[in-house]
């Protein structure tokens, strides 16, 4: 992730280290357009397991009180059976079909994650809240 407190960090380890700001091309996402047929009203597009405790105990609340969650991406194999989220999971998604998922989107959920590194946590961003911003959608 292009955080800042990451650059200070690296370069305090003795790493070169550059800021890269992060941009979505317009040509995969279908444009910035929130225009256009919106039929998923609340997805989850990313990575489930072992290191995402908090985000399967999120989704699992969720897909118990809002039967129209989907949920698209990897590790859900690994989830227990018996989890009333995997009634929502709809396979994997990569590419320009996780952007169309997003751009047909209401909202998706994102689960920002912590990271440990002095300061970094004071920034909201991780690669979800990106890509659902380039797709138009509301994170």
């Amino acid at each position: 992730m292009p955080l800042p407190p990451l650059v200070r960090y690296f370069r305090a380890a003795g790493m070169k280290s550059e800021y890269v700001g992060l941009c979505v091309d317009s040509r995969f996402t279908g444009g910035h357009s929130s225009e256009g047929n919106r039929d998923i009203g609340l997805s989850f597009v990313g990575g489930v397991g072992p290191l995402h405790l908090q985000r399967i105990a999120l989704l699992e609340s969720i897909a118990q009180y809002i039967p129209y969650l989907q949920c698209w991406g990897y590790g859900f194999n690994m989830i227990n059976p018996e989890m009333s989220l995997l009634k929502s999971y709809q396979g994997e998604a990569w590419g320009r079909d996780m952007y169309s998922i997003l751009k047909r989107s209401l909202v998706t959920v994102n689960a920002h994650g912590a990271i440990n590194i002095p300061d970094a946590n004071n920034y909201g961003v991780n690669m979800r809240l990106h890509e659902a911003c380039g797709a138009s959608t509301s994170p």
